[in-house]
C-alpha cells in the first residue's frame, strides 16, 4: 500500500512528467523547423522561407522555456518531498516567469491561458508549502487542467 506522501509524491511527479511532455520538439525531417526558423519543404528542395515570427509565436515559445523550466524542477519531486521548500519557491518564482511571458501575446486567449497556468503553478507552489495533501492534490489538478487550455492556446498540440 502507498503512502500518503508516495501518492502525492506521484501526483506532483505526474505534473513533472506532463510539463516534460509538454515541452518537446517537433521531430526533424520534412517540414520540420530547422536552427535558423525556416520551414523545409519537401516539394522546394533548394527554396526557404522564413517563418513568420508573431508576438503570438513569441510568446508561447518563451512560455515553452519557462515550462521546461518547471520541469526540470518539478521533475526533482520524485526523490524529494513534495512539499521541498526549494521546490516550492522555485516553481513560485517561474510562476511569475510565466504570467510575464503570456502577458506579450497579442492574442487575449493566449493572454488568458498563461496566467491562468501561472497562477495555477503558483497556487501549487503555495499548496506545497501548507503541507495539506488535499489542498496539493486540488492544486495539481488545477495546475494540469490550465496547462491543457494553455497547450491548446498556443497550439502545443500531439508534440507539445
Amino acid at each position: 500500500m502507498r503512502t500518503q506522501s508516495g501518492l502525492l509524491g506521484s501526483a506532483l511527479a505526474g505534473l513533472g512528467i506532463v510539463l516534460v511532455a509538454g515541452c518537446g520538439g517537433a521531430g526533424a525531417g520534412a517540414g520540420a523547423d530547422d536552427a535558423a526558423g525556416v520551414r523545409a519543404s519537401a516539394t522546394a528542395p533548394a527554396t526557404r522561407v522564413p517563418a513568420a515570427v508573431t508576438a503570438d509565436t513569441r510568446a508561447c515559445a518563451q512560455v515553452r522555456a519557462v515550462l521546461a523550466h518547471i520541469a526540470a524542477d518539478t521533475a526533482g519531486m520524485l526523490t524529494t518531498s513534495p512539499y521541498d521548500a526549494t521546490i516550492s519557491k522555485r516553481l513560485s518564482q517561474q510562476s511569475v516567469v510565466l504570467g510575464q511571458q503570456g502577458a506579450r501575446a497579442a492574442d487575449p486567449k493566449i493572454r488568458t491561458a498563461a496566467h491562468d497556468t501561472a497562477q495555477a503553478f503558483s497556487g501549487v507552489a503555495t499548496a506545497m508549502r501548507t503541507k495539506k495533501k488535499a489542498r496539493l492534490d486540488r492544486a495539481v489538478q488545477k495546475s494540469r487542467d490550465a496547462y491543457r487550455g494553455l497547450k491548446s492556446a498556443c497550439s502545443f498540440g500531439a508534440d507539445g
